[in-house]
């Protein structure tokens, strides 16, 4: 951030809270936090799920926010935390280097249930 800032560039920062890779479009891989897919792991019921039981593990379903299941902390509470640390290590930078903060949630960065996983030709 710091050579950014020097060279007078601007910065659009991501905050993904779901997985990126596997899905139309994307070129990259980038999983969830090791921590979190072992819970998923070992509760499956984290996950998005449809109506014919197929279930999607790029983010921690929305109808979990608020249970202490990741390391007994709620999914809420890990996005804020991550968030706020963000805020104050760049407090100086935003606004003028930072210049937006986009927020990407849900399978595929969207609010969308039931999940589309392109993956497998659903």
């Amino acid at each position: 951030m710091a050579m950014v800032s020097q060279i007078g560039l601007k910065v659009q920062a991501v905050m993904s809270f779901h997985q990126c890779g596997g899905n139309v479009g994307d070129s990259c891989t980038i999983p969830l936090p090791r921590w979190v897919v072992e819970e998923m792991e070992k509760e499956p019921n984290l996950a998005y799920t449809d109506q014919w039981g197929r279930r999607n593990y790029e983010y921690v379903s929305l109808g979990c926010d608020d249970l202490p299941l990741l390391k007994g902390r709620t999914p809420v509470q890990c996005y804020a935390d991550f968030m706020r640390s963000f805020r104050d290590r760049f407090a100086a930078m935003l606004g003028s280097t930072i210049v937006e903060i986009q927020v990407g949630m849900g399978p595929a960065g969207e609010l969308r249930y039931p999940p589309y996983p392109e993956l497998d030709g659903t």
